[in-house]
C-alpha cells in the first residue's frame, strides 16, 4: 500500500507540475496576445502555423539537398536508380532512408497544417 500512495504522490505532483507550466505558458501567451492587441487563441494557432511552415522549409531544403545529388526527384526514384545500378546501393543506403524518413515528416506536416 505504501508503493501505492508514493506513486500516487508522484504522480499528482507531475499533475501540479504540468498543470503549473501550462498556466505559466497560457499567462505568457495572453501577456503577447494583449500587447499585440489578438486573440490569444489566434496567437497560438498563428503561432504553430509559422513553426510548421519553418520545419516544413527546412525538411523540404534537406530533401532537395538529397534528390539533387542522386538527380532523382523521391525515394521511389532513388530506389530505382540503385536496382539498376546507377547509384550503388552501399553509397545511397543512408540517402535512401533519410529520404524515406523526410517525405514521410513532410507529408505529416502537410496534414498537420490543414487543420491549424
Amino acid at each position: 500500500m505504501g508503493k501505492n500512495i508514493i506513486a500516487l504522490y508522484s504522480c499528482m505532483s507531475l499533475l501540479s507540475l504540468i498543470e503549473c507550466l501550462w498556466r505559466w505558458i497560457m499567462t505568457v501567451i495572453d501577456t503577447i496576445a494583449k500587447e499585440f492587441r489578438l486573440n490569444p487563441n489566434e496567437l497560438l494557432k498563428e503561432s504553430l502555423r509559422i513553426y510548421l511552415h519553418q520545419k516544413l522549409a527546412k525538411i523540404e531544403a534537406d530533401i532537395f539537398l538529397i534528390v539533387k545529388k542522386y538527380g532523382v526527384k523521391d525515394v521511389f526514384a532513388l530506389d530505382s536508380k540503385a536496382k539498376e545500378g546507377c547509384v550503388r546501393e552501399e553509397d545511397a543506403y543512408d540517402d535512401y532512408f533519410a529520404l524515406d524518413n523526410l517525405e514521410a515528416e513532410r507529408e505529416k506536416i502537410k496534414e498537420l497544417l490543414e487543420r491549424v
